[in-house]
This record gives structure tokens, sequence and C-alpha cells, in this order.
């Protein structure tokens, strides 16, 4: 529970660099000044969300991990012996 609603705490921090992905450099340029320190509180928010998305990913591993353990498990028992 705890994880799902930190996905949903990043929602705004994971969707406002698409804002500087779909913008022109001409774009942005006409906008640096005016949002100057929105985009230093976005570029330091967005630093934060990455170093949370890498642990994620890392649990995310561990969970793949644990599962082909146990779907081996799993084939191994349903597999009739082989002769050696």
């Amino acid at each position: 529970m705890q994880g799902e609603q930190a996905t949903q705490d990043w929602g705004v921090v994971r969707r406002s660099p698409m804002i500087f992905l779909t913008k022109s450099s001409a774009e942005l340029e006409e906008t640096s000044e005016k949002f100057a320190d929105a985009t230093l509180e976005v570029f330091e928010q967005l630093a934060k969300y990455l170093k949370w998305r890498e642990h994620e990913t890392e649990l995310l591993e561990a969970a793949q991990a644990r599962m082909q353990v146990m779907l081996q498990s799993v084939v191994d028992r349903l597999e009739p012996d082989q002769p050696t």
C-alpha cells in the first residue's frame, strides 16, 4: 500500500518533465526566466524521483527473481523424472 501511495505522490513530478519533452527549444527559451524557480523545483524533485525509481526497480527485480524460483519449482514438480 505504501508503494501505491508513493506512486500517486510522484504523479506531478513524473508528468512535469513531459512539458520539456513536448516544447521546442524556442518555446522553452521564451518561458525560461518566467518559470526558472518552478523549473528548479521540478529539476530537484525529478532527481529524487529518479532515485526512488531506482529503488523501486530493485524491488521489482527481486520480486521477479522470487517468481522465477517459484515457477521453476512448479515445473520441477510437474515434469516426470527423467532417467539420467
